[in-house]
């Protein structure tokens, strides 16, 4: 969840550089800003979703529901990778 008035950079910028470090994570925007310019230009910048506020607690629990988690399949640092479906570590090639 990204607030679009957010103090020194405002949440367009953040989406902005998210994107542009091509950061795949889904954003929804919750902000008090309702415009329909604002609305279309989140939605351009690639935030997934755009709620204003005030909104309702079971219209943001919903549209959640949209997007269900999706796992990483792996974590890795330098030569360590921990699958998170197997739950097998390796390093290197070795397990």
């Amino acid at each position: 969840m990204l607030d679009i008035g957010l103090p020194g950079i405002d949440g367009f910028q953040v989406l902005r550089r998210l994107r542009a470090q091509h950061v795949v994570s889904r954003v929804l925007l919750l902000t008090a800003r309702s415009a329909v310019n604002d609305r279309v230009t989140g939605l351009r910048l690639g935030a997934d979703d755009y709620l204003p506020k005030p909104f309702a607690m079971r219209e943001l629990v919903a549209r959640g529901r949209r997007y269900p988690e999706q796992s990483l399949m792996s974590l890795n640092v330098g030569d360590l990778t921990l699958d998170l479906d197997t739950h097998n570590a390796y390093r290197s090639a070795q397990r």
